[in-house]
């Protein structure tokens, strides 16, 4: 795999070309801090390249207009007490414990227990306390899933072979043709409806593998506010992150 970083005359950004040898089609990614990579085949001449970005430089300012005026108001998480963390569309602040469980929804408040640290010693990395946050959020949304997979299962007429959570980034769920089904486990963040939706969405497609026609109309049976849920998420996709 060979990388260039190229910035064409016509083009007002400059873009990262990265070669892969077994890819046969070009694919633009704009990341969260404005960074252009174009994942290309490897004999792909960098004229065709150039076109092809230049052809898709409306979406890609799109994007990163995005980046700049919207992205950047929303802060990583500090992990600190009183911090608003959101569960199933509900805000909840975080508060330190030293109870025996680890993380739960308590009194209207998002409890993680920590140990005592004696004085004098560093305090518990923020690091670790993020990471017991997001195991106890993988949990939920597991258990969760696996819950709404098995009420609207029945009603859809279909079974599943798994229900797991995955960390996607760019997904909220995922259909196998073997019958596993994934979801990007941040989604628990989300209302229920909005939760239900996207479970509805992946069980339809055990039916239909693809987004056809037929595929929607059976979505529509179960749901009337997929439409709804696409344009929430797409809208509040930044608070549905840690």
């Amino acid at each position: 795999m060979t990388n260039t970083t190229t910035a064409d005359t016509t083009i007002p950004f400059d873009y990262h070309i990265i070669r892969k040898p077994r890819r046969r089609t070009v694919e633009i990614m704009v990341h969260y801090d404005n960074r252009i990579e174009v994942h290309a085949p490897a004999n792909l001449c960098e004229h065709e390249i150039a076109r092809i970005v230049q052809e898709k430089q409306p979406w890609i300012e799109q994007k990163t207009t995005y980046n700049r005026e919207i992205r950047k108001q929303y802060q990583a998480k500090s992990y600190v007490a009183g911090e608003l963390f959101q569960f199933r569309g509900s805000a909840y602040p975080l508060l330190f414990d030293h109870e025996k469980r680890d993380c739960r929804i308590e009194d209207g408040a998002l409890r993680l227990s920590l140990p005592v640290i004696p004085e004098g010693t560093q305090p518990i990395p923020q690091q670790l306390i993020a990471q017991l946050i997001a195991i106890w959020y993988q949990h939920e949304a597991l258990s969760h899933m696996r819950q709404r997979c098995q009420h609207f299962s029945q009603q859809i007429g279909v079974r599943p072979l798994l229900v797991g959570v995955k960390s996607y980034r760019s997904r909220w769920g995922s259909c196998h043709q073997d019958g596993r089904i994934y979801f990007n486990w941040r989604l628990i963040m989300a209302p229920d409806w909005v939760i239900d939706d996207i479970v509805i969405h992946e069980l339809c497609h055990l039916i239909h593998a693809n987004h056809s026609a037929q595929f929607w109309q059976r979505v529509a049976q179960h749901t009337d506010t997929f439409k709804i849920t696409r344009s929430w998420l797409k809208e509040h996709v930044l608070t549905l992150d840690l």
